[in-house]
């Protein structure tokens, strides 16, 4: 799979506020790149199956909810994937439904 690199993540950690300069939050926020990449191989993947969930993402893509989700956020504020519908997750909730943009 071919890596997009057009997508270039929020030089600030956007939790810092929720965290408050915590140390261990702080060192846990991954480097540019890590999310670069990260937010590559999700972007593909929702060029390869538009209108799917973020479960379904992480599902076909092997990375854990928490990354999926943060990277789907900044990929939806960066205008890389918009909400095209709502489907359902395997525990019945209602989830939003996205298309990567080219």
């Amino acid at each position: 799979m071919q890596l997009d690199m057009r997508f270039k993540p929020a030089k600030r950690d956007i939790c810092a506020a929720r965290h408050r300069g915590n140390a261990e939050s702080t060192a846990a926020n991954p480097t540019s790149l890590t999310k670069t990449l990260q937010a590559s191989l999700i972007y593909n993947w929702f060029l390869k199956h538009p209108g799917s969930t973020c479960e379904q993402c992480e599902d076909g893509t092997g990375i854990a909810h928490q990354t999926c989700s943060a990277r789907v956020s900044d990929l939806k504020c960066s205008g890389h994937l918009v909400k095209v519908g709502r489907g359902t997750t395997r525990s019945g909730s209602t989830a939003a439904m996205y298309e990567a943009q080219k």
